[in-house]
């Protein structure tokens, strides 16, 4: 891996000056560093120097060389900025960095320029690359939005220049600055703006590839995935990581640590009561014994209702054996134990056994010592006598004569039949009464209501009909208005479904514009297509237009015998133009030159119009 290089100079305006080894990826974060230096007191028109450092996450970070311009030259805050890459996993310490930045200063500051071959040797060194997945830096990229951070560093500062580069630089405060400032201390310089860091410098640390030998596999978690973690990684101290043990079959282990001094890999093992296998309460099937399934079972596992979809088991409680109860209304309550999970564990409940006890007398002068016990058990609740022929007396059963029993019942459906004919023959002669018989303020409060003679029911009878027919015209004039409004052909079937128009299509076909004319005294004359149809047979009837002349091919009608459909537009046009014997040869010609299958009839041209067969 090896170190990138822009120099850029701000006099009068931005440009770039220089670079080795340059990608685009993590050059456009080296930007003009105007902006910050701004800010710095004393440093503008002193030819100092100052670092500023952008940490750009998975990208790396990017060391600013900012050196100021001399007293007396150039303009407000011009200078010369040279921004070193270094690779976010680069293997390269604090005091070689140091170096790098010594010898760019120095070209910087040379009276005759850069020499680009000391420039190009020095940033073809290759450095080693760390063995980790992820390293420190990745973990801290700087916030655009937020201020500059700042610091001093050599003589009478808590730290020299090296110990804050290098494996240090990836620090988890740094995170909320735009940018981080080293200023020497021995300079004088300070920020007026910015705050300054208070914080201790600390030490990244490293957490090796956690193992675990039950099967289960280790993922960093991350704001948008879980990432497998198969390769050790550094973090910034005090950085809280979040790492996922999975496995099939078992819950989410997350094991949340923090990267301090206390740190250690074993805080990252798993315990035995932290293995949990997933159950599903889909997994038990509750049957009854034809194998019916029943719904709503009540489920306990080891006493604990199982009133989710899913519970979790832990191994030991798996291996001690999992007790499952079920109780189901109508039977019996089941109970199982298992020793291992399964996605198929069927329960079988019996039906419910209810019992009912009672006592029969013994019979005297047997020499028995005792009544008779007897048990009826039945699989539903029944709470009437379950034995035929018998009833019951304070828990004593009494043999009842059957046939006296037979008499009884018989005796009371006769009754009941009579009861219901009463009942049946009152109800319909209620109904009738009422119907006769209307209630009045007044006196008498019930009068009878007169029925109607045969010459009132006929007149209301005629009236409806009446009515009715009305109604009826009315909706056939509305559909045959709508028909004619809505399409530019109109159809021979369609227009003779309607008294209104049924001689409408032989009218225009004939030519009868006598009558067309007269379509102006109908209940039409309000339609747009009647309008223009009158007037222009009206016109065709002053000029004398003979609009025959060139349909003698067809019998002087407008359409062939085989055409049921007139587009009223076109035909509005031909009775009003003038025709001649020059038009009719030509049409004649025209007729013969033209192929049979070009021949179409006018309903045929629109197809989207064609509305044949009803509205």
């Amino acid at each position: 891996m090896k170190l990138g290089l822009i120099i850029k100079l701000t006099s009068n305006g931005e440009q770039e000056f220089f670079a080795v080894n340059k990608q685009e990826e993590w050059a456009k974060f080296a930007t003009d560093s105007r902006s910050i230096i701004k800010d710095l007191n004393g440093f503008d028109g002193s030819g100092k120097s100052a670092i500023i450092v952008k940490i750009l996450g998975n990208l790396g970070y990017l060391l600013g060389v900012i050196k100021a311009r001399p007293e007396g030259s150039g303009r407000l805050n011009d200078n010369t900025t040279a921004w070193i890459h270094v690779p976010t996993n680069m293997q390269i310490s604090g005091s070689e960095l140091c170096s790098v930045i010594s010898c760019i200063d120095e070209q910087l500051s040379a009276a005759l320029g850069i020499n680009p071959a000391i420039i190009e040797e020095l940033f073809s060194k290759e450095y080693s690359e760390k063995d980790v997945q992820y390293s420190a830096l990745s973990f801290v990229r700087n916030n655009p939005d937020g201020c500059i951070g700042w610091c001093t560093y050599g003589k009478g500062a808590d730290y020299q220049l090296y110990e804050l580069l290098g494996d240090s630089i990836a620090q988890i405060h740094y995170k909320k600055y735009k940018c981080i400032c080293f200023v020497d201390n021995a300079s004088g310089l300070f920020f007026d703006a910015g705050e300054k860091i208070k914080q201790n410098v600390s030490q990244a640390i490293k957490i090796d590839v956690p193992i675990d030998n039950n099967g289960f596999t280790p993922f960093i978690k991350s704001t948008n995935q879980n990432i497998p973690f198969n390769k050790d990684i550094e973090v910034p101290y005090n950085t809280t990581l979040s790492i996922i043990w999975k496995k099939e079959g078992f819950r989410d282990i997350v094991k949340e640590v923090k990267a301090d001094r206390n740190f250690s890999n074993k805080l990252l093992a798993i315990q035995e009561s932290e293995r949990q296998l997933i159950f599903k309460r889909s997994w038990i099937k509750v049957t009854n014994c034809k194998y019916k399934e029943l719904d709503n079972s009540e489920i306990y596992v080891n006493e604990t209702l199982f009133a989710k979809d899913v519970m979790y088991i832990t191994e030991v409680a798996l291996r001690d054996g999992l007790k499952i109860r079920v109780n189901h209304n109508g039977y019996e309550t089941t109970e199982k134990t298992i020793n291992k999970i399964s996605s198929n564990i069927q329960i079988i409940l019996d039906d419910r056994q209810y019992s009912k006890e009672y006592t029969l007398c013994k019979e005297d002068g047997k020499n028995l010592d005792s009544d008779a016990r007897i048990i009826v058990k039945m699989n539903n609740h029944y709470t009437g006598m379950p034995l035929k022929g018998y009833r019951s007396n304070n828990g004593y059963i009494i043999y009842e004569n059957n046939l006296v029993l037979k008499i009884k019942w018989f005796l009371l459906g006769i009754a009941s039949v009579f009861v219901i004919g009463f009942l049946w023959a009152g109800a319909v002669a209620l109904d009738d009464w009422i119907d006769n018989h209307k209630f009045q303020l007044g006196w008498p409060p019930i009068i009878k209501i007169e029925k109607p003679t045969e010459k009132n029911l006929s007149t209301t009878t005629t009236y409806k009909q009446e009515s009715q027919s009305i109604s009826s015209e009315d909706s056939l004039k509305v559909h045959v208005c709508n028909y004619l409004k809505s399409g530019s052909i109109w159809h021979r079937d369609t227009l003779a479904q309607y008294e209104l128009t049924k001689d409408l299509f032989d009218y225009m076909n004939t030519f009868n514009l006598e009558r067309l004319v007269e379509l102006e005294k109908t209940d039409l004359k309000d339609i747009d297509k009647i309008k223009e149809l009158v007037d222009a047979s009206r016109y065709s009837l002053e000029k004398k237009i003979d609009p025959k002349i060139g349909k003698e091919d067809r019998n002087g009608k407008y359409n062939t015998d085989t055409d049921f459909g007139i587009n009223v537009n076109d035909y509005i046009s031909w009775i009003k133009e003038q025709h001649n014997t020059t038009e009719k040869s030509s049409s004649k010609k025209a007729d013969k030159s033209t192929p049979a299958s070009q021949k179409q009839p006018a309903s045929e041209n629109k197809k989207h119009n064609n509305k044949r067969g009803g509205i």
